[in-house]
């Protein structure tokens, strides 16, 4: 995929432009940017609050408490709607 000139081929170069094409939005790639710092930054959390909670002197089974009651909140956060013989309800 090298052209005579030692450059890369334009067919290389549409395929990149084609890949990257969404990122050339600015609006775009700050919503890319900050979504992909979001999920960074919330990858973290267990480790700090493992840091944070065996710090204090706390040891396995208060760090696993600590953990399962983030669990139990977020997944209180996403149900999913009621479904019954009488139809769909949302979660309230």
């Amino acid at each position: 995929m090298v052209d005579e000139r030692g450059g890369r081929s334009s067919s290389l170069r549409r395929w990149q432009a084609g890949l990257l094409g969404p990122l050339a939005g600015q609006s775009f790639r700050h919503l890319w940017l900050s979504a992909s710092t979001s999920a960074i930054g919330s990858a973290f959390v267990p480790v700090a609050l493992a840091f944070a909670v065996l710090g204090i002197g706390g040891n396995a089974t208060s760090l696993g408490l600590v953990l399962l009651a983030g669990t139990v909140a977020a997944l209180h956060l996403f149900r999913l709607p009621e479904c019954g013989p009488t139809g769909c309800r949302g979660a309230t």
